[in-house]
């Protein structure tokens, strides 16, 4: 399966203030912070990709592709056939698969929309009848049913809200890493290296959420 994540609505407020973050990094006062904001945005974007939690909300769009399926009519075929090999098409199982699928991001706030479609077909938009959710584990799951699911079909894109409520709801040691992360982009500015400080990441292991599709 491939899995992309993009973000539908960004978030409207940042986990740390450029007070603070001016602070932290010992900036002149006479600085205008415009700068230090645009660090600030980043430091916090590298963290949750680093997580796999969203730090403020923001709305997502997942969208799960089975690269295996084939448009109508529902067939699939061995994907990379020796030469000479007949190709012998074989009925195409009902997609999503029938198991749970964990939502690339914590804490899922809500599930706004789940559609289903694929190349060439129309999408279908599930009622909440035709999927379940496990929003209370982390990260949060979803499971379509039997009978929303379809052969025909090889996209599944889930519509969710997700973050902490407010940036005192977010936990100290990720605050305080995203901090090091602001310090850490704003003291390298122009020669940054990719690789994330040991001490924000030793901070933030304990809340680090790993997904498996």
């Amino acid at each position: 399966m491939l899995s992309t994540l993009r973000i539908v609505t960004p978030a409207t407020y940042e986990l740390i203030d450029v007070p603070t973050a001016m602070d932290h990094c010992r900036v002149d006062g006479n600085d205008d912070g415009r700068l230090m904001e645009l660090y600030i945005g980043s430091a916090r974007e590298w963290a949750e990709g680093w997580l796999g939690r969203a730090l403020v909300r923001q709305t997502y769009a997942w969208t799960v592709s089975d690269v295996t399926a084939a448009p109508v009519p529902a067939t699939r075929f061995a994907p990379t056939p020796s030469p000479g090999t007949l190709l012998v098409p074989s009925l195409a199982q009902p997609w999503p698969p029938r198991r749970p699928l964990e939502i690339p991001r914590a804490p899922v706030v809500e599930v706004t929309s789940v559609t289903l479609g694929g190349f060439g077909l129309e999408t279908t938009t599930a009622a909440e009848t035709d999927y379940e959710l496990d929003l209370d584990s982390e990260p949060g799951r979803i499971l379509v049913n039997t009978s929303f699911a379809t052969a025909k079909a090889d996209r599944l894109t889930v519509n969710f809200v997700a973050g902490y409520e407010a940036p005192a709801d977010v936990p100290k040691p990720i605050r305080h890493a995203v901090l090091l992360l602001v310090a850490h982009l704003w003291e390298n500015r122009g020669d940054a290296s990719g690789e994330m400080p040991t001490a924000a990441q030793a901070l933030m292991g304990h809340y680090r959420l790993w997904t498996f599709g």
